[in-house]
């Protein structure tokens, strides 16, 4: 009667553990499936942003800094903007999609794409690039957070000219300090 028993439990045991084991490797086989989703959505953006920054050209800038020139841009400067705008935009969806695939409850991705928005939504022609592109709700709400989303040229003017203002002070003090040390 004991062995009995003993024999019942042992099955009880043995089934409940191969259920559990078999519960487990179904949460692995779903977090491989996630992780691999995640690398893939990763090699898409990154093969995008790399191809957007190439086709950006060396120097972006140049036609950027014609946005707020009175000068109209070419197409190849709006091509090249283009893909500088692309680029920044897809470095934000990626943070976004990887965030919400990942189940992550953070916002670092938030802090991702208000760092990348910038140069796409400072500019009044930027918004109008960024405003043809659908978004989500919490990407749209990234950009009109931040005080880029209502400046313009005169505002990047200011910014620009403390740069280059903060640029020559900071070389004038280290020539002086070379002159002084000779």
């Amino acid at each position: 009667m004991k062995l009995e028993k003993v024999n019942h439990l042992v099955q009880i045991t043995a089934g409940i553990v191969l259920i559990v084991g078999v519960v487990l490797v179904v949460i692995q086989i779903q977090q491989t499936e996630k992780l691999s989703s995640l690398e893939a959505l990763t090699s898409y953006f990154d093969m995008n942003v790399a191809q957007a920054i190439s086709a950006a050209g060396e120097n972006p800038m140049q036609a950027y800094a014609k946005l707020c020139s009175e000068e109209d841009l070419t197409f190849e400067e709006a091509l090249v903007l283009h893909n500088l705008f692309i680029s920044r935009h897809m470095m934000a969806l990626q943070a976004e999609l990887r965030a919400k695939m990942s189940g992550s409850r953070d916002d670092s991705w938030r802090r991702v794409a208000h760092s990348n928005l910038p140069l796409i939504i400072a500019t009044e022609q930027g918004r109008a690039w960024w405003g043809a592109r659908p978004q989500s709700v919490e990407m749209r709400e990234v950009a009109e957070s931040s005080r880029y989303y209502t400046s313009n040229c005169d505002d990047l003017g200011v910014e620009v000219a403390a740069l280059i203002r903060a640029d020559k002070e900071i070389k004038v003090r280290r020539r002086n300090r070379a002159t002084k040390e000779r």
